[in-house]
């Protein structure tokens, strides 16, 4: 029988698991780009949860943001600093402020065509 998440998160709120064990459970669905990083969040998050300093529906959805997204697919985020950084298109995002993002976007007519005038030179990832 396979236990839910929030089985587990449950379990851990109500001090019936141990952090270490739900962590265990857990950390097969929970990858990153670094992977002890994501365990490291992941222990916190736990250990948040059973003492009291988040909810369940909290934790929860910080998990959900521990999962990896589907690598075919883009997303964005607004960075730290305010800045629009593209994951999924390589291991890191591509972080650039809107002004820079105006001027790529705006350039990619450009790129297009230079991209159909020199295919033969270029690479395809795997090649």
């Amino acid at each position: 029988m396979t236990v839910s998440k929030e089985d587990i998160l449950g379990q851990v709120a109500s001090g019936s698991l141990a952090v270490e064990e739900a962590s265990d459970r857990l950390g097969e669905e929970v990858e990153a780009f670094r992977p002890e990083i994501a365990k490291f969040a992941l222990v916190g998050v736990l250990t948040q949860l059973k003492s009291g300093q988040i909810s369940l529906d909290k934790a929860a959805k910080l998990l959900t943001d521990l999962e990896p997204k589907p690598r075919t697919a883009l997303y964005c985020k607004v960075s730290e600093k305010g800045a629009v950084s593209v994951y999924g298109l390589q291991r890191m995002p591509v972080t650039l402020y809107i002004e820079q993002w105006q001027r790529l976007l705006d350039f990619g007519d450009d790129v297009r065509q230079f991209l159909k005038e020199n295919d033969s030179k270029l690479k395809r990832k795997g090649q």
